[in-house]
């Protein structure tokens, strides 16, 4: 049976451990799960790991009857770890301590770096684990472009019932004047909520809208944004792909 064990170093140098899980404790196994959650940045601060460590023990295990059963902690001398004499299959060490942790292996020192985890099989080093980076995620591009046309589709439905009002204004009462007056364009709302969804601090959305008319008066570099250079308001596409590059 594989067995293994999960470390936590915090700020002050104290130095966590669960107690020892006997059965499939190597990384392809229920060690996966938690290289998993360290990856996904699920074991920020101690209250993560204590969590994490319940509930994985509850699941695959279930040792311990409280977190004093499954939790032990001693404090490191000079962040320092020593594994020359350790016989436990897999140790998932995550050091939180802000600094570089040395641990002594068979195949002598090495550095734990900050805010990483170290999987060690029996006295070496088997692999670092670092949290993945979040990806910048954007509005789509389709999205945007159908957003645009339908907001464009809204505004020319709202100058065809402007026209027929003042065209046949002599035929209607002013009780229904008034209330087709009333009638509220979301235009200016849209366009807000696109600049801050795509972070048009230009405000280039608005003039692609308004001063281009949707980009049907476009001329090259009437358009402006965060950089020296027009962008290209030529189109929603374009526009939508000199936004995206501003964000990048």
């Amino acid at each position: 049976m594989t067995r293994g064990k999960i470390m936590f170093i915090d700020e002050a140098g104290r130095y966590y451990q669960t107690l020892e899980f006997n059965g499939d404790m190597y990384p392809e196994g229920h060690g996966g799960t938690i290289i998993e959650k360290y990856e996904d940045g699920g074991i920020r601060s101690y209250s993560d790991y204590e969590r994490f460590c319940v509930g994985f023990d509850r699941r695959y295990f279930g040792y311990a009857d409280s977190v004093d059963d499954l939790l032990s902690v001693s404090l490191l001398e000079d962040y320092s770890v020593d594994y020359t004499n350790n016989w436990t299959d897999y140790l998932y060490v995550i050091n939180n301590s802000g600094r570089n942790v040395n641990a002594l292996t068979e195949e002598g020192p090495i550095v734990i770096p900050a805010a990483e985890m170290a999987v060690f099989c029996f006295q070496k080093l088997n692999q670092l684990v670092q949290i993945k980076k979040e990806e910048t995620r954007v509005f789509p591009k389709k999205k945007f472009v159908e957003t645009i046309s339908r907001l464009r589709e809204m505004h020319d439905l709202k100058d065809d019932i402007d026209r027929l009002i003042h065209a046949k204004s002599d035929l209607m009462d002013s009780g229904f004047r008034n209330e087709a007056g009333i009638l509220i364009c979301h235009e200016d709302s849209v366009i807000e909520l696109l600049e801050f969804i795509m972070n048009d601090q230009a405000k280039s959305i608005e003039h692609f809208v308004h001063s281009l008319d949707y980009g049907g008066a476009c001329e090259d570099g009437m358009g402006t944004d965060s950089y020296v250079n027009g962008i290209d308001c030529r189109s929603v596409e374009s526009l939508y792909d000199s936004l995206l590059k501003d964000m990048k």
